[in-house]
């Protein structure tokens, strides 16, 4: 019989399941059982599992439909034969002997269940943190006993935090709520502790959870998602009045769970603000209906603000920002969702508006300015060095581009021939920096230049959304002129994506840790959606974006001639000789920063060993334009910009051939990335000396000799 059964539930985490499988084979545990309940069947089949994680002793169970992830749980429940039963997510991992030890204690201590904590994978960021909620509240090893006597068990959050002895879980009948299709855990978790005979908490972190972009804890709530975490705290709140009624737990346990509720309402969902701003839409009438049966007639004495449970809790408003109970607001919020009134609830929680900075002193000028906002890899350096090589003579034709904050000449990239063009700009944007806007507007008085075109790619971030706050501080600071147009060069999709990939990864960008299949099923979703990106711009600068077909333009071999249509700039302006093209990076140097990201997650050191590398001698021969990915993803990523932007594009002047892309994909040969050359890891090597990569050592910094 198994010592201990893994279940993972998968759905479509390709990039991360080898991982997380090889995670638990490593930690060598004889008798492991590693379960995977496929539940896309739609999209996978058992093959296409086992050929992302390998044939090694791990069983494979396949839903006929999409049931969710807690069924999914319970499919891989009902065959598994461990003594013990631990869940993994499918995008997460354990740590070197995490798993290992976590089933040391639990034998040691002989509990039902065993809690370990976790650290978290910032995907955005690109680095791991290890202080959570989890490590704050059960830091401490110990066996702690049932949950009245560990009363803080009771806001555990996720199963994949515990370790089950099977037979309890029998004996409890621990299982998922199928019809909880997300937010399923803590339900789950509360059955758990209330029925645990026994609770030890190892205090030590023995997995990573990926904080991913696109996962449901992270994405905004929608009708679904409000109803399914409602329909969570109904039930938890439920669960917990019904052990007080039969006497298994005192009454104070239910009090906790109710104001636990509350300030879950209050701080962190969207229900009450939903139902406040629309109070006649079905949905809110259900919503409003349900929260007043759920919370009751129930009130709050004032010392329940001083109960030494509560107290330890962390709770947040919405985007992680930092939330305290204050008893006076609480007592008023709940006192309006009981009498029905969620306007006013809404209001006690209403944040005040963040003001945009105060509009930059309106300077008229009498001329018209381009705004050549990006994107990313559609040949904004070589515009940029076009325009910087001519620059004197466009003046003598009304064209300025100007020197102030141009930092071509101060900027050092990590790879020899990037450029960020007016980025000085952008920067004095976000720091409101009026010296340099005074400059700006200085320089372009004394031009007497009739179009002022500002060039920088990163006003546009293709992987976050679009803030309109950001983007209303870039319209104060360009103010003043007679008429504003906003351009953006766009790219067929799977090769701008692949490029964009390999400037991030190779510049030491966070974001890009893992691979370039892992950052586009991050990013996918926001990167390819052209209306989320550019209507704030257009909104705020009341003009539609000109959108220059990149692909049709070097075809035609005039990606400068489109430019300048674009621009509205005379179509005879000569085009400056010399190359000013970023080089691709090849894939066995993607490959090379891809292994810097793992290795090195202090950014500045990480950039330093970058820049090195790339200046050092060193050509490892392989086709630099390969794409990275196989054909069939990047005709998902075609089809996808398709769904999400064809119909802006289209209004905008942009009809590619969207059918013609993905059958040019289709046809064209591709064959994977190849080991990475010896010659590569060398130059590496080197870059880490001659960058003075230093590592962290106890007692201090050892350089690398």
């Amino acid at each position: 019989m198994p010592f201990v059964s893994v279940i993972v539930p998968f759905f479509d985490d390709v990039p991360y399941l080898r991982l997380a499988v090889d995670s638990v084979r490593m930690q060598a545990v004889a008798g492991t059982e590693i379960i995977i309940v496929n539940d896309n069947p739609a999209r996978f089949d058992a093959a296409a599992i086992r050929a992302i994680c390998g044939d090694d002793g791990v069983t494979i169970l396949e839903h006929a439909e999409n049931r969710g992830p807690a069924a999914a749980r319970n499919t891989g429940l009902d065959v598994a034969q461990g003594d013990y039963v631990v869940y993994l997510d499918a995008d997460d991992y354990y740590l070197d002997g995490g798993l290992r030890e976590h089933l040391q204690f639990a034998q040691e201590t002989g509990a039902d269940i065993t809690h370990a904590p976790y650290d978290v994978l910032q995907m955005r960021q690109n680095k791991v943190e290890n202080k959570t909620r989890e490590g704050m509240l059960f830091g401490e090893r110990g066996l702690r006993g049932r949950l009245v006597d560990f009363p803080e068990a009771q806001f555990m959050p996720f199963t994949s935090s515990l370790l089950f002895r099977r037979d309890f879980i029998e004996r409890a009948n621990c299982r998922f709520d199928p019809t909880q299709r997300g937010v399923e855990d803590r339900l789950c978790v509360l059955q758990a502790v209330t029925s645990a005979g026994s609770i030890a908490t190892l205090g030590k972190p023995v997995r990573v959870y990926r904080r991913r972009i696109g996962s449901l804890t992270s994405t905004p709530e929608d009708d679904g998602k409000r109803l399914l975490a409602l329909g969570l705290m109904e039930k938890c709140l439920a669960l917990m009045a019904a052990e007080v009624e039969s006497g298994r737990l005192p009454p104070v346990f239910f009090r906790r769970e109710l104001f636990h509720t509350i300030a879950r309402l209050m701080h962190g969902r969207s229900h009450v603000r939903e139902i406040a701003a629309a109070p006649e839409s079905s949905h809110a009438k259900e919503l409003s209906a349900r929260i007043r049966a759920m919370l009751g007639d129930k009130t709050f004495g004032p010392k329940i603000f001083n109960d030494p449970v509560l107290t330890r809790l962390s709770y947040r408003k919405v985007k992680g920002e930092p939330a305290m109970i204050e008893p006076g607001l609480f007592q008023k919020f709940h006192s309006a969702l009981r009498e029905g009134d969620f306007a006013a609830a809404a209001a006690v929680t209403a944040r005040t508006p963040r003001k945009l900075p105060a509009p930059a002193v309106h300077v008229p000028v009498s001329a018209r300015l381009v705004l050549h906002i990006g994107a990313h890899k559609t040949g904004t350096t070589f515009v940029q060095g076009n325009l910087r090589q001519t620059r004197s003579d466009l003046v003598k034709r009304g064209i300025l581009f100007p020197e102030t904050g141009d930092m071509a000449e101060d900027f050092d990239p990590v790879r020899p021939g990037g450029s960020p063009g007016h980025q000085g700009l952008l920067n004095a944007v976000m720091a409101g920096d009026d010296a340099v806007r005074a400059a700006l507007f200085d320089e372009i008085a004394r031009s007497g230049a009739e179009v002022v075109v500002i060039s920088c790619e990163n006003i546009l971030r293709p992987l976050v959304e679009t803030a309109p706050k950001r983007v209303g501080m870039i319209d104060n600071f360009f103010s003043g002129f007679t008429r504003r147009d906003l351009v953006v060069g766009l790219r067929r999709p799977d090769i701008w994506a692949d490029r964009l990939y390999r400037e991030l990864v190779c510049n030491g960008l966070g974001g890009t840790r893992g691979s370039a299949e892992a950052f586009y099923h991050e990013f996918s979703g926001i990167m390819f959606d052209l209306p989320s990106q550019l209507a704030p711009f257009e909104d705020q600068f009341g003009t539609r974006t000109k959108l220059i077909n990149f692909d049709a333009a070097v075809s035609a071999g005039r990606l400068w001639g489109a430019h300048l249509d674009a621009f509205g700039l005379p179509p005879d302006l000569p085009e400056a000789s010399g190359s000013w093209r970023n080089p691709i990076p090849s894939r066995s140097d993607v490959a090379a920063a891809e292994l810097v990201h793992y290795l090195v997650p202090e950014p500045d050191a990480r950039r330093a060993l970058l820049h090195a590398f790339f200046r050092l001698p060193g050509v490892d021969g392989a086709r630099s334009d390969a794409p990275l990915l196989p054909p069939e993803a990047r005709v998902a990523q075609i089809e996808m910009a398709r769904r999400m932007s064809e119909h802006f594009a289209a209004e905008r002047g942009h009809t590619p051939d969207w059918d013609g892309w993905i059958a040019a994909v289709r046809a064209e040969p591709w064959q994977p990335p190849g080991p990475l050359p010896l010659s590569v890891l060398r130059r590496l090597a080197d870059a880490a000396q001659v960058g003075g990569l230093t590592v962290q050592a106890q007692g201090g910094v050892l350089p690398v000799d």
